[in-house]
């Protein structure tokens, strides 16, 4: 069993169903998502960091590594007063609209392309 499933499987039990969907959505946004654990959390990495699943106070978060620079088109982003970092809240499976994620994760995998070419020049 990998680390990221050794986090979803030490959580609480009413998060499991819900870390494990975002995980599975997370990882089949894009062939090239590879998957870490960082800061204790599962982290998913995409040209760069790109966002992290966890488990907290609020709820199952997924924070946005780079979310100060998404446009939260959507008005589903937190940021909790927070300088970079922003994030989608859910409470249970039912909670998560595929949509928006997928729409918020292709904007912050743009953003770590375009980053990743400028530095490559």
């Amino acid at each position: 069993m990998n680390a990221s499933k050794e986090y979803i499987e030490d959580a609480p039990v009413k998060y499991r169903e819900t870390l494990h969907v975002l995980r599975e959505i997370i990882l089949n946004s894009s062939p090239f998502i590879e998957e870490k654990i960082a800061y204790t959390v599962p982290f998913f990495k995409h040209f760069g960091m790109l966002c992290c699943i966890a488990q907290g106070k609020r709820g199952v978060e997924v924070g946005f590594w780079r979310g100060n620079e998404l446009s939260n088109e959507q008005g589903a982003l937190t940021n909790d007063e927070r300088k970079i970092v922003r994030s989608l809240v859910y409470q249970k499976v039912e909670d998560i609209d595929q949509q928006i994620l997928m729409e918020i994760l292709q904007e912050a995998m743009m953003l770590n392309e375009e980053r990743f070419k400028t530095k490559k020049k």
